[in-house]
């Protein structure tokens, strides 16, 4: 009972995060697709099928798709959203309660750091970060492996990733 208690408000959160605090603050900034709603789906899609092979947190997957890029303020080089999505989280702490303190401060670190170019060994980290980065094949750019934290991802070809996100 306590998994499903915790399972709708995760829901909950999730719809009231991309009601109130994603998509209206994407729409007023005049964000394009290229960091908007759709690839904030492709990021998670994208974390969930490389969370087969991880295991990484899939709460924190998809509290990280859809939370990474809400701070930036172009599609072009804005090097401190990760840093600016990171402090408003904190600043939102009591809305995560749902979380461990520890889920809490690996989703921090995530977003924080997910645009500085870092790999990591941890997981969830990893996964995360790997998801955004595997992004750049919609643009038709190479995937450097040298980048990407995780062997499942390494194992992801430009014709994997359009099979993923076929819709979205």
């Amino acid at each position: 009972m306590g998994q499903l208690k915790e399972f709708s408000c995760f829901k909950k959160w999730l719809f009231f995060s991309k009601v109130e605090i994603l998509l209206p603050k994407l729409q007023a900034s005049g964000m394009s697709k290229m960091h908007g709603r759709g690839h904030s789906l492709r990021v998670e899609r994208l974390g969930l099928h490389l969370a087969k092979e991880t295991k990484a947190d899939e709460k924190i997957l998809k509290l990280f798709a859809s939370l990474h890029d809400t701070e930036r303020k172009t599609d072009g080089k804005d090097k401190q959203h990760g840093k600016r999505a990171a402090d408003v989280l904190l600043k939102k702490k009591h809305k995560y309660s749902f979380l461990s303190a520890k889920q809490f401060a690996t989703l921090v670190y995530a977003i924080r750091f997910h645009n500085d170019g870092k790999i990591s060994r941890d997981p969830t980290i990893g996964t995360c970060w790997d998801a955004d980065r595997l992004e750049l094949y919609r643009f038709a750019m190479d995937v450097n492996p040298a980048y990407l934290s995780t062997k499942a991802a390494k194992k992801i070809t430009d014709e994997q990733y359009t099979e993923l996100v076929r819709g979205l």
